[in-house]
């Protein structure tokens, strides 16, 4: 039994998945909140006109107008939410949130104060149907609910006063909150399941067979969604090169050149925990691109960290040629306003070029 609580409340937490984890995944489930509110826009759209058309047969004008307003406020959020992926993750959530609230603020009017005669049928389907389609952690969804079921019971007794209607309305909210608290952990569990997996696949296809870097056409495919985030803080395109990369593959075979491509990869992807995107380019050049980064000083402590790194793979007993030292040609492009994919790489592969005519292992930076 107590293990059962215990898997309750961690599934109640982060829906089962530690918290990194759910960190990890916070854009894609931003991602995932702006499809639930898209849909919710969707509904609205086409539901709250068919309700106003009931209202006008009855000749419920306080009606009519409420569904104007949330036919109006349902198409603004529809035509928002295209540009929602370009903001931050928690602009997304906010909106989903804003958008959930107003979904249950629209029940309680309907359901409580232009119906006080009846119960809050519409509220108690929404309590259990909508929170479900979120995703996120489990217990602020609980939290939101929870804060409007009382809100709706407070309005409940002020319209209805101690009736019965106010009682079935207490009776089915201890009924249909724990229900919906319930079934919420199970239902993120799922959506962010569905998204890790997801997410997988999507990454198994991005890597390199050889290095477990990212190929190149998946890294053009994130650099771009990272300028296009316009985040604050230094940005760097790195072009890296492995000298005299094909005397290994001629004098030593290619399962040496292989290792080698390899723990440099290795090398590449360990320069930063965050904020990097590195790949192999093609044959035995790689990139790396760094965003968030404090400074330019920032960028060349990489750099140099970099090179040393890689420069230390010829301490390893299986590398001593006696005629070969791993090293790596580094050109670096500084981001700037209006940078693309192609001109940060351009402006880092000429830095390339200047730094084998330097004397290679070392880097240049762009700065015409």
């Amino acid at each position: 039994m107590r293990e059962k609580i215990r898997y309750y409340l961690r599934l109640s937490l982060y829906a089962g998945a530690e918290r990194s984890t759910y960190q990890k995944f916070h854009r894609d489930i931003a991602n995932a909140n702006i499809r639930f509110l898209r849909n919710l826009c969707v509904m609205g759209i086409f539901m709250f006109p068919l309700l106003g058309v009931f209202s006008v047969m009855r000749h419920d004008h306080v009606s009519l107008i409420w569904n104007i307003v949330y036919t109006a406020l349902a198409l603004v959020m529809f035509l928002l939410y295209p540009f929602l992926p370009s903001v931050t993750s928690h602009l997304s959530n906010v909106a989903a949130y804003t958008s959930m609230s107003a979904i249950f603020l629209y029940c309680i009017v309907m359901g409580v104060f232009l119906r006080p005669e009846n119960n809050a049928t519409p509220f108690f389907v929404v309590l259990v149907a909508v929170p479900i389609i979120m995703a996120d952690v489990p217990w602020h969804i609980m939290f939101m609910s929870g804060m409007f079921t009382v809100l709706m019971l407070i309005c409940s007794y002020i319209t209805r006063g101690n009736t019965d209607v106010f009682a079935y309305d207490v009776l089915y909210s201890l009924i249909f909150y724990p229900v919906s608290c319930f079934l919420i952990p199970f239902a993120v569990q799922s959506n962010i399941r569905h998204i890790t997996d997801k997410y997988q696949l999507q990454k198994d296809q991005d890597l390199d067979g050889l290095t477990q870097l990212y190929h190149r056409g998946a890294a053009r495919r994130m650099i771009d969604e990272e300028l296009t985030r316009r985040r604050r803080g230094f940005s760097a395109m790195f072009m890296i090169d492995v000298d005299n990369f094909k005397h290994i593959n001629d004098t030593y075979g290619h399962m040496a050149g292989d290792m080698v491509l390899c723990d440099v990869a290795k090398a590449i992807n360990s320069v930063s925990r965050n904020n990097l995107i590195a790949a192999r380019y093609g044959g035995d050049e790689f990139i790396l691109f760094l965003y968030e980064m404090e400074s330019l000083k920032a960028v060349e402590k990489v750099a140099g960290n970099l090179i040393e790194k890689i420069f230390a793979l010829n301490r390893k007993e299986a590398y001593q040629f006696p005629d070969y030292r791993i090293t790596v040609s580094i050109g670096i492009a500084t981001g700037y306003p209006k940078a693309t994919y192609e001109s940060l790489l351009s402006r880092a592969d000429e830095m390339v070029y200047e730094a084998k005519d330097a004397g290679k292992n070392c880097y240049k930076i762009y700065s015409r």
